[in-house]
């Protein structure tokens, strides 16, 4: 174990360009981000000063960086003074942290309280964690997905793995003890690792080497900060490094950690250390002043709040995008499921996934009808509404979806068939008679047939004294013109389709073969072409 260094409170940050780390010499293009309450820097893994951006950080925010070394570009979480107001992220050159641009903010959900942030640069997606729960966006947050919830009340922390498609998460349930919970990218298949956390203050994970790493106070006295490094089974438990913190009541720390290659910002927000994972070995590069090799000295820097690590191995070559040909029409996020690349489809909030496609979701009701009146019962909530009164005894009902929200409904009582439009939270609109009741016809039920858009309705001739004399008709559904298509005893039933015809077709059996024939109203006949009424 090697206990790191305590400087005094007043001590500012200096990354030493003239020393060489103990984690030894960094591979070519991997960099420090490094966030202060006075800007954001760029610094190379010796300690010089890359880039420096003065910006100001509200300290009642949490700090989150992304990084894209594919496109050279980095977002970090900007937030308003008003704490009312929602955050943005903003974006910059890695190099010169210059050009900044801030990206639209997600409708509805809220970027103040991130907990993690994370850029899936081969689907152009975001992830990240914000109030404990998971979301991925596109690129300009036009499109969100909530993925998962996470429980507990006191401290939580998330770290993503993009490339092993994965998010590991320190939650509680309540009170109750800290768990190392790792899930899906997707949200699914939540399980718990077997590890003991006492008093965690930080979460990184390596996706080169598969382990996870926490700062955490096992010892129990709360000023002795260790770091600890997990598989990604939760095995081989062990801790690498350990530092007494003076500040440990403020919590403000950060870690992250590629290959084997720690970075850690500790409590007293003045120090950044690089530790090596494979013995533990250490170097603190604090000074009174950052140094630049290109820049002018940096003499003074506020508290820090949070780093993150640029490099090429956060983006492999070799990761495969599952989502390339998953033709998802929304959302796609890509999973790892035992070693098997797949992708998961998704919708926007209030849509279903129906195969590939997204369709709008629709509250489910059930329009009953009473004696004298109609109702609608909202199926999720139970509320019962009338929505149209005044009838006379309704003994069937019948509905056709015309459109997004819009139903057709149907109902025979004794003034006849009747139609009305309605919408779920309305009432019936514009109700009339579509068949009148007539004197010597006793209309029996009311059905719709979907495909061809026709009413279609059996009565009986009221004046047949002996047997029973049934109709079968069918009218469009502003009931202009009438067909009788069987006249039967008993219970033969035709079949009606459209089959080209331009009002009415009738299924029949010719020579024991079924066979379509086209039907005309009341008054019209065949044309030549036997399709054509005229």
């Amino acid at each position: 174990m090697a206990l790191l260094t305590v400087l005094p409170a007043l001590l500012l940050l200096l990354l030493l360009s003239g020393a060489a780390s103990a984690a030894g010499p960094a591979p070519e293009g991997r960099s420090v981000i490094a966030v202060s309450q006075s800007g954001i820097m760029h610094l190379d893994t010796s300690g010089e000063l890359i880039a420096w951006r003065p910006e100001v950080f509200q300290w009642w925010q949490d700090w989150h960086v992304a990084t894209n070394p594919r496109n050279g570009t980095v977002c970090w979480v900007h937030a308003h003074e008003d704490q009312n107001e929602n955050a943005v992220l903003r974006c910059a050159p890695i190099a010169s942290l210059n050009d900044t641009w801030d990206l639209p903010q997600p409708p509805e959900i809220r970027l103040n309280l991130m907990d993690a942030l994370a850029y899936d640069w081969l689907n152009e997606n975001w992830h990240f964690t914000t109030s404990r729960v998971s979301y991925v966006c596109s690129y300009l947050f036009d499109q969100c997905v909530k993925l998962a919830e996470a429980g507990g009340n006191v401290r939580f922390y998330a770290a993503y793995d993009i490339p092993n498609r994965l998010l590991f998460r320190i939650a509680t349930e309540e009170f109750g003890p800290y768990k190392l919970q790792v899930l899906n990218l997707d949200g699914t298949g939540l399980r718990e690792l077997p590890t003991s956390l006492t008093y965690p203050a930080g979460l990184a994970v390596d996706p080169v080497q598969k382990c996870v790493y926490i700062l955490d106070s096992r010892g129990g006295s709360g000023i002795d900060v260790e770091i600890y490094q997990v598989n990604y089974d939760g095995e081989n438990d062990r801790m690498i490094a350990a530092r007494n913190e003076r500040f440990a009541a403020d919590y403000v720390r950060s870690i992250d950690v590629i290959d084997g290659d720690i970075f850690v910002m500790w409590d007293d927000q003045t120090t950044v250390s690089r530790v090596s994972a494979s013995d533990g070995t250490a170097k603190d590069l604090v000074a009174s002043a950052v140094r630049g090799q290109t820049l002018p000295a940096l003499a003074k820097v506020e508290k820090l709040l949070a780093l993150r690590i640029v490099s090429p191995e956060t983006q492999p070559q070799q990761v495969q995008n599952s989502c390339e040909d998953a033709g998802c029409q929304h959302l796609c996020v890509p999973t790892a499921l035992n070693g098997t690349a797949g992708a998961t489809c998704f919708c926007p909030e209030g849509e279903d996934l129906v195969v590939l496609a997204c369709y709008k979701k629709h509250p489910a009701y059930a329009v009953v009808a009473g004696a004298e009146s109609l109702q609608a019962v909202d199926l999720e909530t139970e509320q019962v509404t009338e929505i149209l009164s005044g009838l006379n005894n309704i003994t069937d009902l019948a509905f056709f979806r015309a459109g997004d929200e819009e139903y057709l409904l149907f109902w025979l009582d004794a003034s006849g068939i009747s139609r009305g439009s309605w919408s779920p939270g309305a009432v019936v609109s514009s109700p009339s008679i579509v068949v009148p009741a007539a004197e010597n016809k006793h209309i029996l039920s009311v059905a719709i047939d979907w495909e061809h858009q026709n009413l279609v309705w059996m009565e009986r001739d009221v004046t047949v004294k002996y047997g029973k004399s049934l109709a079968v008709k069918i009218a469009p559904f502003d009931g202009a013109y009438i067909k009788t298509v069987a006249e039967q005893y008993g219970d033969n039933q035709s079949n009606i389709i459209r089959n080209g015809c331009s009002h009415f077709c009738v299924n029949m059996l010719v020579d024991y073969r079924p066979t379509g024939k086209c039907v005309c109203p009341d008054g019209l006949a065949l044309g030549e072409d036997m399709k054509t009424c005229e």
